[in-house]
């Protein structure tokens, strides 16, 4: 980019006009010499301040500016931690440099956020070196060039320089003299961690220390921060306002013309961007320059789910900031940096990009790395423990994985969270894991992470809370799993791929999401009908499971549609005597008292209980639930004492062969409780439920749908208590038995 014009011209009592352009060196209230990226000035820099500067080369140089894009929006709290450490303890004595490091993802608006704070504190400063900090070699070409402008005449700017050691040197003691005020940025200094990095760079080398020196890093690198003892300034996504404000800045809308239609759609993009500068930058200068989209803008979003890859890719015509990379660009260069330190994080990365990026916790890997590959049998065989895609042929341990996960937070493409030893990833960088896989490694990573939350799973802790937090894990890994294109896949391993996720349904089920077990059900049952055929029992049994879902969300009418379908196909493939077939008229029975269809509900319960009691015996678990459902059909027809005496025998049994904790014991003693109850017998009723609430509460947490279950009749039993209410109540509540 040439340089601008307006930088050349004198401004009296002031910076140049057009001084928003800076290159490594600004200075004001003279003339301005531009040399490379350097601008210094050379009217005051004499034998008391900075010999012979004004005597350097202007040939050989590249001529590269920066400036705030003209659609900047200002960050208020991050200005402020910037103002707070650098402008406001000017009068203070120093002993050092102050040295603030400005941490935060690719494309955050670190660069922008500091050409905000020269903008504004320029006066502060005699002048402002620039340095490209990418790697060494750029910071040592800059610094031989600040050593030209400070050392050298025009006459002797050619002859050979001293080595890179007393460039340095002599450029950094140069800032120990005099009374002047200097800010030196280091720009993309993200190689500062590895020494075995070709492009590590010890930039503590390079910082002058000096009271009059302060000094700003940008940086991806999580450790930077560690380099200075002023609190590092994190430059995360943009608070969603400050997001909107930069979405029609740079879109060239106008949002006080915008239809409610257009602004429902602009919130929708930038939540979609997750308020990534860069991200949402780009975005606005493609619907800029489309105007299909600008008139249209919910096409938009359309168009990146669509695209997400090349649109992401893009560069603004005007990124006059000169970012000089693209979101991708940015972060490809942060994996190729990572390649060369870990292949482990790498490949760990690929396989986050199939879990939530929200609440990624180590006891998930943990769980997972309990797993004993014999119990996956054949299946594993086929496919390999699921770990192999991550290290291949190399077990993997808890200190294994952390180690990778520092060094994907040392890289900012993951952060570490406060509490509960969790981390979490921008959604852009989710979503770049993803696209940046071929076909072939989706697919790859795709079912190594079901079988890894399968293993997760398995050795999932009992507490509720610990189920209900690997739940948006297995809905993020369907989401994509069931996106995925598995064109050409052999229909073996497709359908170990839907086994592993009737597990996760499976799991959904027993903690009473049932909204999120039936997507999954769903999908399944589609894609078993694809392949094995509306007859094979592995097709029917899905579709049991899910007219079972459909039951416990209440849609009773298509839950009975699909248990009728069930049954008749299993009376048809398997027999009357089949217990796959005996289920299902249970299952049916089920829908049918719930529809309140009682007597048919109870004929064929009564039919399941006499069936279950000749082949399987009257202690058998299958027994005694075929035995509590028609107790409960009983009660609904209002044979209350009849009801309650079955629900002894029920609850008895299971206290005698699951033990006091099972859920089919809790569930049989709060039955009784609401038969109990309905008989006005509160006294008994009421203590039962208080045990079957706090049971409830401890084993599947406040929220599932039992324990709300549970709660709700507690509080009736109580009020009729509190009443002194005699007459029978009947309180039917949705409890599995």
């Amino acid at each position: 980019m040439a340089m601008d014009q307006n930088a050349h011209q004198q401004h009296e009592g002031g910076v140049a006009q057009g001084s928003p352009t800076f290159g490594s060196v600004h200075a004001y209230n003279s003339k301005v010499t531009q040399i490379g990226n350097i601008y210094a000035r050379t009217v005051k820099l004499d034998a008391n301040t900075l010999n012979n500067a004004g005597a350097a080369l202007e040939e050989g140089f590249s001529n590269v500016t920066l400036q705030l894009v003209s659609s900047f929006v200002e960050r208020p709290a991050l200005h402020a931690a910037l103002k707070s450490q650098l402008h406001d303890p000017l009068q203070e004595p120093a002993r050092r440099s102050r040295v603030v490091v400005v941490q935060g993802l690719g494309g955050a608006g670190k660069t922008q956020l500091i050409l905000n704070y020269i903008e504004e504190f320029r006066s502060d400063y005699f002048g402002v070196f620039w340095i490209d900090a990418e790697q060494r070699l750029s910071v040592e070409r800059e610094f031989a060039q600040i050593y030209r402008l400070l050392f050298l005449s025009p006459v002797s700017a050619e002859q050979n320089l001293p080595c890179m050691g007393d460039i340095i040197l002599r450029v950094k003691n140069r800032f120990s003299q005099g009374p002047q005020r200097w800010l030196w940025v280091f720009d993309s200094a993200d190689s500062i961690e590895d020494p075995k990095d070709p492009n590590f760079l010890d930039i503590t080398t390079f910082i002058p220390s000096a009271p009059s020196v302060h000094v700003l890093v940008t940086t991806r690198s999580s450790t930077a921060p560690r380099m200075t003892s002023l609190k590092a300034v994190e430059v995360r996504e943009m608070e969603q306002g400050e997001a909107l404000d930069l979405f029609w800045n740079c879109s060239g809308l106008v949002q006080a013309e915008a239809t409610s239609e257009h602004l429902k759609a602009a919130e929708s993009i930038v939540k979609e961007l997750g308020c990534l500068a860069l991200a949402i930058n780009l975005a606005g200068s493609y619907i800029s320059a489309t105007p299909r989209v600008s008139s249209n803008l919910a096409l938009y979003l359309l168009e990146y789910r669509e695209r997400r890859r090349f649109l992401l890719a893009q560069k603004p015509n005007k990124l006059v900031h000169q970012y000089g990379e693209s979101v991708l660009t940015t972060w490809e260069t942060s994996f190729e940096a990572m390649r060369c330190r870990s292949s482990l994080a790498c490949n760990l990365l690929a396989l986050l990009a199939f879990l939530d990026p929200e609440d990624i916790y180590l006891d998930l890997f943990n769980m997972a790395l309990n797993w004993d590959s014999r119990q996956g049998g054949e299946e594993v065989d086929l496919l390999g423990e699921w770990w192999g895609m991550i290290s291949p042929g190399v077990p993997l341990n808890t200190y294994d994985i952390e180690a990778a996960f520092a060094v994907l937070e040392s890289f900012s493409l993951v952060r570490r969270g406060q509490i509960q030893c969790s981390y979490s990833m921008h959604k852009l960088v989710h979503a770049w894991g993803y696209d940046r896989l071929d076909l072939a490694e989706q697919l790859a990573f795709g079912i190594s992470a079901i079988f890894f939350l399968g293993a997760a799973i398995t050795y999932c802790t009992p507490e509720p809370t610990g189920k209900l937090r690997l739940v948006r894990h297995l809905m993020a890994n369907f989401t994509v799993a069931s996106s995925m294109l598995f064109e050409g896949l052999e229909d073996e391993i497709y359908l170990i791929f839907l086994r592993q996720l009737q597990q996760s349904a499976r799991f959904l089920d027993s903690i009473g999401r049932w909204t999120e077990e039936g997507y999954i059900e769903t999908f399944g049952l589609k894609q078993c009908v694809r392949i094995l055929g509306e007859e094979h029992p592995e097709t029917i049994s899905v579709m049991s499971n899910l007219a079972k879902t459909l039951g416990h969300q209440g849609k009773l009418e298509e839950a009975a549609s699909m248990k009728k379908e069930v049954l008749e196909k299993r009376k048809r493939i398997l027999g009357e005597e089949h217990p796959d077939t005996i289920s299902a008229v249970g299952n049916l029975a089920v829908t049918l008292g719930a529809q309140g269809k009682l007597e048919e509900a109870v004929s064929m319960i009564n039919k399941v209980l006499e069936k279950r009691k000749r082949i399987l015996g009257e202690e058998h678990p299958e027994t005694i639930s075929a035995m509590g459902r028609l107790a409960s059909m009983l009660g609904r027809q209002g044979k209350l004492e009849e009801a309650a005496s079955m629900k002894k025998e029920v609850l008895e049994k299971r206290k005698r062969i699951l033990g006091e904790e099972h859920h089919g014991t809790i569930s049989a003693l709060g039955n009784l409780a609401n038969t109990l109850g309905a008989q006005g017998k509160l006294e008994e009723a009421v203590p039962m439920m208080k045990e079957v609430l706090e049971k409830r509460k401890r084993i599947l947490g406040e929220e599932h749908p039992d324990t709300v279950t549970a709660r709700h009749s507690l509080m009736i039993l109580n009020l009729m208590n509190a009443r002194g209410q005699e007459n029978k109540v009947v309180l039917w509540c949705s409890i599995k038995i």
